[in-house]
């Protein structure tokens, strides 16, 4: 965890390694890599039908009902009129209400549109050579199994419910390899998934899911399409009374039809970039930083409704994280710990006012060793005190 290496070698060889790692021992690249998932959906639905209701009990006669499921709104759930039901589209009533036979038709017409457009920009960055996975999203409880009465009996005594969570949301997992000459061999697996509306059918959540899993070769700075789709559903479904349902113009009175048309149009990209040195980071770091900060002084200049505009969060500028501490040779540390100490304990005795000629009055004699020695702390420390020359020199005697 230290990355240090231990070597013990001859010199030769010691200086051949120390070559070697010097070139291997460099600052790692790294890859920003930008994703954009793209999806368009269009959906569109029509649906027109005549729908009948026969009473004559009154009368005695026979009791009947044209009732089609395929209509959003059927006749069967209007029989109660003190209670209907919410009514979706146009459903026009006509009919005899009075009369011993009561007849009644019903006309639903409706049209509905629909237009979808997502656009996913996931952002990661990551050595080379490391996977790295971004997933932005819900973890949602789906139910694995149930048991309602575990004791026996009528009465339940340990009911219980197993749940298993999985996320759903969006899933951008990389691996970038940097290859010579800036290409990128990139190891992907991308995932957007989402809980599609609730279906009669089905007994549990359902979730729509997108996947990718791939590698790619890019260079750097440029764009590549992982993938895509593009979908063009239509559906068209009748319902009708045989034989009467198939008479030219009036089979309308006794048929239901409903046609939707469903088109999506899906794509994923990759946008790879390879961070090299501090300074490209830096920047590329500084644009984002300075995005997010604008959205959020825009949001802070509309204002807020019953609140005060300063209660809207704003990120400070990126400089003042910048900032660095003054250098260390100017700091007021550095200054007090370059002051001399000064230690008794090691400090020479005092010379006295006659001291012993300086070592410069020897610059012209070729000493091996010299000694001063401090004078006597005496009453006579007021003479003339001539130190003793210790040593062999050039010149044979001390100087006088």
């Amino acid at each position: 965890g230290t990355n240090s290496l231990v070597i013990s070698a001859p010199p030769e060889v010691f200086r051949s390694l120390k070559v070697v790692i010097s070139q291997l021992d460099v600052r790692r690249a790294q890859v920003m890599v930008e994703g954009v998932i793209a999806e368009i959906t269009a959906d569109k639905s029509r649906e027109l039908g005549v729908q009948w209701a026969v009473d004559g009990r009154a009368g005695g006669n026979a009791v009947g009902i044209v009732n089609f499921p395929l209509a959003t709104t059927p006749i069967s759930a209007l029989a109660n009129l003190t209670t209907p039901p919410a009514v979706a589209g146009l459903a026009i009533g006509a009919g005899n209400f009075n009369g011993s036979n009561k007849i009644a038709g019903l006309l639903s017409a409706l049209a509905g549109d629909s237009h979808t457009n997502i656009l996913s920009t996931p952002t990661l960055v990551t050595l080379d050579n490391e996977e790295a996975q971004i997933v932005v999203g819900q973890n949602v409880p789906f139910v694995t199994g149930s048991y309602a009465n575990t004791g026996g009996g009528t009465t339940p005594t340990n009911p219980f419910t197993t749940i298993q969570r999985q996320d759903v949301g969006l899933t951008l997992k990389i691996k970038p390899q940097i290859n010579e000459g800036d290409s990128i061999k990139l190891d992907v697996t991308q995932e957007v998934s989402s809980i599609a509306p609730s279906a009669a059918a089905a007994s549990d959540i359902i979730t729509n899911k997108r996947s990718i899993k791939t590698s790619v070769l890019v260079d750097d700075g440029q764009i590549v399409v992982l993938g895509g789709l593009i979908k063009d559903d239509l559906s068209q479904t009748q319902q009708k009374v045989p034989g009467l349902g198939d008479i030219p113009l009036l089979g309308w009175l006794f048929r239901y039809e409903k046609t939707e048309k469903i088109k999506t149009n899906l794509m994923v990209f990759l946008h790879p970039t390879i961070l090299k040195d501090r300074k490209t980071m830096q920047d590329l770091t500084s644009e984002k930083y300075n995005f997010m900060r604008a959205q959020q002084i825009e949001m802070k200049e509309k204002g807020l409704n019953l609140l005060d505009n300063n209660e809207t969060p704003v990120m400070p500028e990126i400089k003042e994280y910048l900032s660095l501490p003054p250098p260390y040779e100017d700091s007021e540390q550095r200054m007090e710990l370059s002051k001399p100490v000064a230690d008794t304990n090691d400090a020479p005795p005092p010379m006295s006012s006659t001291s012993a000629p300086s070592s410069s009055s020897l610059s012209g004699q070729k000493t091996t060793s010299q000694t001063l020695s401090a004078p006597p702390a005496s009453s006579d420390s007021n003479q003339n005190y001539e130190p003793p020359f210790i040593g062999d020199s050039d010149a044979g005697t001390a100087p006088q």
